[in-house]
């Protein structure tokens, strides 16, 4: 499973993990710089001592040469009770030169320093024979020993001739060492220098990578929540890699086909399509459960409007029917009225006759002139009513 599929914490432990080996080689390199810069330095300190070991043993041999010399003078003035302690001065100073030489011999780095530490050996066991010689004879035969003091001289030269070169080429060791160091300290410092910025820009390369895999789509997600915190459930959700994040956008995606789903059932129930499907996910979707409810109630509803519209219909028929009799019977009493008011034409026509039947009819007048005016307040009371059922009729229709 490649890192892109990984799990957030797994990516983090990478991040770790990468930035713990990269310390790692680091201190690795920083390590083995510094036993480089260790050697170096050992390599300077050793030539530092060899200069002042060869400084010493240039020492011994100007104290031997001093030596010989206050031997010779001290002969020739009488003084032989000096030559004990001549004789014990100078072995220590050519005992000191030996044990400088070999030491830088034994010890030296450089092999041109070793060889010329070697050469100068002939030289001293020469020197050393020549100045015990004379500084015996000094004390025993001073003519003698003055005659041999320029063989002296050029063996002691010859020895410092050979010390000195001993001592150009130790320094020309340790020259080379410091600058040899040197150059080590300042590649040590570039090899940690350079891989310190790698591994920086390493670290900041994976965690860019990292963070932005996380962010970035953790960004989608968030635009998809607050879109459908206003609603809008329009969007399309992509999981795209198999990880944390993926699994969050895809529960997203199948949250949005749900609420897609519910609320095309919810725009069908407001167009008045009751048979609209309504998928319920689980026990627990309360919402989806709410809707089949709702269109449950809503056909249940409908059922018995529909169930009291047909009442209402057949109340209606029977308040048309009640209408139509009323109306026969205002037709009846119309009927009576002209009948009435034919009657008190003959009645009027027949006042000529007789007084009494004068009275007569005019009692009759009067009773048909009161029965014609209940007739009419009936026959209006009865326009009214039938106006009253007309709009009644009309609501119900409507």
């Amino acid at each position: 499973m490649g890192l892109k599929n990984s799990s957030v914490r797994m990516k983090l432990a990478v991040m770790a993990g990468t930035s713990i080996v990269l310390v790692v080689v680091l201190a690795s390199f920083a390590y083995f710089g510094q036993g480089r810069v260790s050697t170096a330095l050992a390599h300077v300190i050793r030539g530092m001592s060899e200069l002042q070991t060869e400084g010493a043993a240039d020492q011994a041999n100007q104290s031997i040469r001093a030596d010989v010399l206050a031997a010779v003078l001290a002969g020739q003035q009488g003084n032989i009770s000096e030559k004990p302690r001549s004789l014990a001065s100078l072995a220590a100073h050519v005992k000191a030169l030996k044990a400088g030489l070999q030491e830088i011999e034994e010890s030296s780095l450089s092999s041109p320093v070793k060889a010329t530490a070697k050469d100068v050996r002939p030289a001293l066991e020469n020197y050393e024979s020549i100045a015990g010689a004379l500084t015996a004879l000094a004390f025993d035969n001073p003519p003698e020993a003055s005659a041999k003091l320029p063989e002296f001289l050029r063996a002691a030269d010859t020895m410092g001739a050979q010390l000195n070169s001993l001592n150009a080429q130790i320094t020309t060791a340790a020259t080379q060492a410091r600058a040899d160091g040197d150059a080590v300290v300042s590649t040590a410092n570039h090899i940690m220098l350079w891989t310190a910025l790698i591994a920086l820009l390493a670290m900041a390369a994976q965690s860019f990578a990292i963070s932005t895999s996380i962010t970035g789509r953790l960004s989608i997600a968030v635009d998809a929540a607050n879109r459908l915190a206003e609603g809008d459930v329009s969007m399309e959700i992509t999981p795209g890699a198999d990880d944390d994040i993926g699994a969050l956008l895809s529960a997203m995606s199948r949250m949005i086909a749900s609420l897609k789903s519910l609320s095309g059932a919810a725009t069908q129930i407001a167009d008045g399509d009751l048979m609209a499907a309504v998928t319920v996910r689980s026990e627990r979707d309360v919402l989806g459960n709410a809707l089949q409810r709702m269109v449950q109630r809503l056909s249940d509803t409908m059922a018995e409007v529909r169930s009291s519209a047909n009442a209402l219909s057949s109340a209606a028929g029977q308040v048309s029917a009640s209408a139509q009799s009323l109306s026969e019977g205002t037709s009846q009493q119309a009927a009576s009225v002209e009948e009435t008011t034919s009657s008190l034409e003959e009645m009027t026509a027949s006042i000529g006759q007789n007084a009494d039947s004068s009275r007569q009819m005019e009692q009759m007048a009067k009773k048909g002139a009161r029965d014609a005016e209940e007739s009419g307040l009936a026959v209006s009371a009865t326009v009214q009513a039938m106006n009253s059922i007309a709009e009644k009729v009309s609501i119900i229709e409507e």
